[in-house]
C-alpha cells in the first residue's frame, strides 16, 4: 500500500487549457528538478468544453502522474468542495493556473 503523499496540489479549472498547460509544465519542471516524489497533482475540471482533458493526458508521464477528475456539469464554486468530498486529503494547496 502506497503512503499518502506529503502534499496534494489541487488545480481547479474551467476552459483554460492553455494556462493549464503552462502551469503543469512549470510544476513538472520544479517537481522533477528538486526530486520531489511525495507530491500528488490533481486537476479538477469543471466540465470544460475545451481540450483540458487532452492537456492533462499529454502532461501526465510515469515520472509525473496527474490525477484527473472531471465534473459532468459546471458547478462553479462548488467544484472545490466537490473535490474534497471525493478525497480525504490532509495537506493540500489549491493552485489556479498561471496567467
Amino acid at each position: 500500500m502506497q503512503a499518502q503523499p506529503l502534499l496534494t496540489i489541487a488545480i481547479p479549472t474551467y476552459s483554460r487549457a492553455s494556462y493549464l498547460k503552462e502551469t503543469l509544465d512549470q510544476l513538472r519542471l520544479e517537481i522533477l528538478s528538486h526530486h520531489l516524489d511525495d507530491i500528488e497533482i490533481i486537476v479538477s475540471d469543471n466540465a470544460s468544453p475545451d481540450n483540458t482533458h487532452r492537456v492533462v493526458s499529454d502532461a501526465s508521464k510515469p515520472e509525473f502522474e496527474i490525477c484527473y477528475l472531471k465534473n459532468l456539469n459546471n458547478i462553479f464554486e462548488a467544484s472545490i468542495s466537490h473535490f474534497f468530498k471525493q478525497t480525504n486529503k490532509i495537506n493540500y494547496y489549491i493552485l489556479n493556473e498561471i496567467k
